[in-house]
């Protein structure tokens, strides 16, 4: 199985973007921050989310193997001079099919790879919910650290998760 990643995602390719994002959604509704909001999305929201990466405000790496998109992650830049040395990777997710082959360790290491040449960025950070124990672990195992949680931070149905945050120097 070859993996292949993927940053600017054609627009002609949105309905396998929004596919996969409702697959996460439905596999693991605490994968993303945004959850059943999306349900309500229109075409043209789905595209507007893809071309803003397209333009550059946001980044998006999709993971395709055989042509197909099994996992995805995003990036989130900072606009503001006094928090630019930053980045947050955001919303790391992989099809349950193809779990346990690498492609989420490559979907971190694809981000930090296309946030290194800007050499104002220092360190990137993230923030995962603790019922996601196994990206905890991962992020842990690639050198991110743990610098804080927020007890009951997201609540879903009618259980409340903390929020953990993590960061890692990449300079």
């Amino acid at each position: 199985m070859e993996i292949r990643y993927i940053h600017d995602l054609p627009l002609d390719r949105w309905e396998e973007f929004r596919d996969l994002r409702l697959e996460a959604l439905r596999a693991d509704p605490l994968a993303f921050s945004s959850g059943s909001d999306l349900l309500e999305y229109s075409e043209k929201d789905w595209k507007d989310r893809l071309q803003k990466a397209l333009d550059g405000n946001s980044i998006l790496v999709f993971a395709e193997s055989d042509g197909k998109l099994v996992g995805m992650g995003s990036v989130y830049l900072y606009e503001i001079d006094r928090y630019k040395h930053n980045a947050s990777l955001q919303g790391l997710f992989v099809s349950v099919s193809y779990r346990g082959k690498g492609i989420g360790v490559g979907l971190i290491n694809e981000r930090i790879k296309l946030i290194l040449p800007d050499s104002r960025i220092i360190q990137v950070m993230c923030e995962i919910f603790s019922s996601q124990v196994a990206s905890l672990e991962l992020h842990k195992k690639l050198g991110f650290e743990v610098t804080g949680k927020m007890s009951d931070f997201v609540k879903d149905g009618d259980n409340f998760y903390d929020s953990v945050f993590l960061q890692k120097q990449i300079r």
